[in-house]
């Protein structure tokens, strides 16, 4: 296997979480979500649901997805924390 697959295999949570936040910076449909996402539906539908519940995402009255503001500060948050845990050795 891949250095990339491994490091993809191993996606936590925080990292899903800022996968999708970051693609819904720009509007997107839950299908494009899902794909370039790579989830499933059910994985998707998971965590959209919780994202929306706590503010970080918005479905907007034409079907798109759109990271609010709460999930921009939760991105900018991840990638302080990327940077860290990467540099340290």
């Amino acid at each position: 296997m891949s250095k990339e697959h491994d490091v993809f295999m191993n996606r936590t949570r925080f990292d899903i979480t800022a996968s999708i936040l970051e693609l819904a910076t720009t509007p997107q449909k839950k299908t494009h979500l899902m794909y370039k996402a790579n989830l499933s539906y059910r994985q998707l539908r998971v965590y959209v649901d919780f994202l929306k519940s706590i503010g970080l995402l918005q479905n907007r009255s034409n079907g798109m997805y759109r990271t609010t503001e709460k999930g921009l500060d939760f991105l900018r948050g991840y990638q302080q924390i990327t940077v860290l845990l990467n540099t340290r050795k």
